[in-house]
């Protein structure tokens, strides 16, 4: 993944201890609480693949907004630079979820990750470990991490 890919691809995923059911109504409460009413009104589910991956979206400022839900482990090749807690964390996860935001310009990077921030803020509590992807951070979900997250901040 390119530089320019990461800068037009604000995304955190949240590595989970066991799967997750998460329905459209959950999802609308989590970007209210993180964005408003407005744009919990665009949430919709896009694709529900039976023991697969659920995907909903939502738009905020002309941009689209992802949050994914995978029942099974992280199989991809990348993975965060992690300390011995946090390759703990990894090694425990066994599903997982991500939100991101689809963007057209770099400009927009800094104002749609701290959206994504404050939106995975509402659900990396229920995580072992939360990373920036395609910035190599990882960090496990202490109250200090969720409380940036929830202000759109990275501190990790």
């Amino acid at each position: 993944m390119g530089e320019r890919d990461v800068d037009l691809f604000p995304m955190i995923v949240v590595m989970l201890e066991r799967p997750v059911e998460i329905g459209a109504a959950e999802v609308a409460g989590a970007v209210q609480a993180a964005l408003g009413g407005d744009v919990a009104a665009t949430v919709r589910i896009a694709a529900d693949n039976p023991g697969g991956m659920r995907y909903f979206t939502w738009a905020c400022a002309g941009v689209r907004y992802n949050l994914g839900v995978c029942p099974d482990p992280w199989n991809m090749d990348e993975r965060p630079r992690m300390d011995a807690e946090s390759q703990r964390a990894w090694d425990a996860h066994c599903a997982w979820l991500y939100v991101n935001a689809l963007l057209r310009e770099e400009h927009e990077h800094d104002a749609h990750l701290a959206n994504v921030l404050r939106v995975g803020s509402q659900f990396a509590g229920r995580g072992l470990l939360v990373w920036w992807y395609g910035r190599g951070l990882a960090a496990v979900p202490t109250e200090r991490v969720l409380e940036a997250m929830g202000r759109g901040e990275w501190m990790a």
